[in-house]
């Protein structure tokens, strides 16, 4: 999915993209970081998760992703 958005994203890791990568390879503490710190005057805004599973894994969450 990443190719097709002309995106540089790490392998195994969770990153964050706003017009490019603002965040790569976060751990469980930087993706609630992120998450909390994306609001407005009215709360919390939308986020959108996009997954793209892995070749043979037979997983798309569950294994490899604690950060989840």
């Amino acid at each position: 999915m990443g190719e097709h958005l002309d995106l540089e994203l790490t392998l195994l890791g969770i990153d964050v993209q706003h017009g490019g990568t603002v965040h790569a390879d976060l751990n469980e503490q930087g993706l609630l970081e992120v998450i909390s710190a994306h609001t407005n005057a009215d709360g919390l805004r939308p986020l959108l998760l996009l997954l793209s599973p892995m070749g043979g894994q037979g997983f798309l969450i569950g294994r490899g992703n604690l950060q989840l």
